[in-house]
């Protein structure tokens, strides 16, 4: 399903850094579907000096991946887009050292990356094992539970040993791992961005995106590989806006939260909102000169550079 807005009133002051944002609300479903909390995606591309937008709605992770992979690698095969998923990037610091990581600072996110690619399995009709996945990851990094929880309350044996359906009662942050880094709940990032959640939280809420990072990681690492000029922000490009040359796809986190508050009055679907609003932020604020800034806002700290990432729009 796919509905197009018509042209916004907006009129860069000089050339935009991006010709087009694609923003896209995540979620970490087992079973195709559509409507409130499945995959929703809008894109807004300059026009003429006008901006068209439309969003629409995919049954399965995989139909997404593969339609950003088509507009990004054909529509927009010689223009420069800004593409957004609402999940976090990265896990708090420590977590790769956690994991067994005691290599260079800067490898620790795809460390974490590689490791979710090899053991996440999620099928084209949305079956996947993250509650197995955050289960084995406990066991590695604290051997019993935590730093992942939340699940459903039937699960199978080897999974309920280490991953609890809540945290509360089970294990408190910082949690000491078995290599010694204590994990603490929440990233630099969700604090200054106000974020509602953790990304250890897997299941049992609208909040629980550690479940979508879980699910959500291998794919963006799945459509980086799948386009040779796309580029993660910021583990890859630093706290900047990368030149065009560097990087004609920019990959990136956003909170939609932050430019688009829930109306409970209206019928359409707040995902498809959400995601149409923070489309809209991005491309006034290119169009006003402003967006670099955003780019630059993460702090100088390895640790939120090469391992936590950065929520776009947290200043």
């Amino acid at each position: 399903m796919t509905t197009e807005r018509p042209a916004l009133a907006l009129a860069p002051r000089a050339k935009p850094a991006f010709d087009a944002y694609l923003m896209v609300d995540w979620s970490a479903s087992c079973a195709p579907n559509t409507g409130a909390d499945s995959v929703w995606w809008a894109l807004l591309e300059w026009v003429d000096r006008s901006a068209r937008l439309e969003s629409g709605n995919c049954e399965t992770r995989g139909a997404l991946v593969a339609h950003a992979r088509a507009v990004l690698s054909d529509r927009l095969g010689d223009r420069r887009a800004l593409v957004g998923f609402d999940f976090p990037f990265g896990f708090p610091r420590g977590f790769a050292a956690a994991l067994g990581h005691a290599g260079p600072s800067p490898d620790a996110w795809r460390v974490v990356w590689a490791r979710l690619a090899a053991e996440i399995a999620d099928g084209p009709d949305n079956r996947n094992n993250r509650f197995a996945v955050a289960a084995a990851l406990n066991a590695a990094a604290s051997g019993g539970f935590g730093p992942f929880y939340g699940r459903p309350r039937r699960v199978a044996p080897e999974i309920a040993r280490t991953l609890p359906a809540r945290r509360i009662g089970f294990f408190c942050f910082p949690l000491r791992t078995s290599s010694g880094p204590e994990l603490p709940a929440r990233r630099l990032a969700d604090d200054r961005a106000r974020a509602r959640s953790s990304p250890w939280f897997v299941y049992g809420g609208g909040n629980s995106v550690g479940g979508q990072a879980l699910v959500g990681i291998p794919r963006v690492r799945e459509l980086r590989a799948a386009i040779s000029d796309a580029r993660i922000w910021p583990f890859e490009t630093g706290a900047r806006l990368p030149p065009r040359e560097q990087a004609r796809v920019v990959l990136a986190e956003i909170y939609p939260s932050l430019f688009h508050v829930r109306d409970r009055a209206t019928e359409i679907v707040h995902d498809r909102l959400q995601v149409e609003a923070a489309a809209r932020r991005f491309a006034v604020l290119d169009a006003r000169g402003d967006l670099a800034a955003l780019f630059a806002a993460p702090p100088a700290d390895p640790a939120v550079l090469h391992e936590e990432g950065w929520v776009l729009g947290a200043m």
